[in-house]
């Protein structure tokens, strides 16, 4: 009986294992263009969903470009409101990590660059939740197993082999739901109050 619920206590520690954690995005400024001027970072943006946990890469030579957070109006104006220190990056790989949701805005502040174009804006999400997965149905261990079906199970030939399946988008998302997790506990609880 000890063994009975030593093993089922093990199998809800493996599900529980088994539940994915969150993970975040890495989007890189620009893909292939890097952070310049000249380049349509509002089009580069369209599509993109950018949340909490994901980060910002910019890409450039270091002392030619740099990255400086700044406020909506400071980016309308490609101007830093004086006496305002703002958060500058200027290593060439910058790793902005998106930790607040709203409208965040960037530019670089060498010469023209960002009235040529080169600032960024975008609008910052919730981190994503997925759907609690569905439990696995319960297996008394001390019941037999089923008995299989009588005879092999040949499927019927088909005219049309399946295709593979879609590879998952860029911006699919894994988190853990706390209730999986919660009803994970009480399980284990259960399992050895029993």
């Amino acid at each position: 009986m000890a063994s009975t619920q030593m093993l089922s206590l093990l199998a809800v520690f493996v599900a529980a294992a088994a539940i994915p954690l969150a993970t975040a995005e890495n989007f890189t400024v620009g893909d292939d263009n890097g952070w310049l001027p000249d380049v349509n970072y509002t089009t580069w943006a369209q599509g993109k969903v950018f949340r909490i946990g994901d980060n910002l890469i910019f890409n450039y030579i270091a002392g030619a470009h740099n990255v400086i957070v700044v406020g909506g109006d400071e980016f309308k104006l490609c101007n830093v409101s004086a006496g305002r220190a703002p958060k500058v990056f200027s290593s060439g790989d910058d790793v902005v990590p998106l930790q607040t949701t709203g409208k965040k805005w960037y530019f670089c502040g060498i010469a023209d660059h960002c009235s040529r174009g080169q600032k960024l804006v975008i609008d910052v999400l919730p981190a994503a939740v997925s759907p609690a997965p569905s439990p696995a149905p319960f297996v008394n261990p001390s019941s037999p197993p089923a008995s299989p079906p009588p005879g092999p199970v040949t499927p019927a030939p088909s005219a049309n082999p399946p295709s593979p399946p879609a590879p998952p988008s860029s911006s699919w998302r894994i988190a853990t739901d706390v209730s999986m997790m919660m009803a994970v506990a009480a399980a284990a609880a259960a399992i050895v109050m029993a």
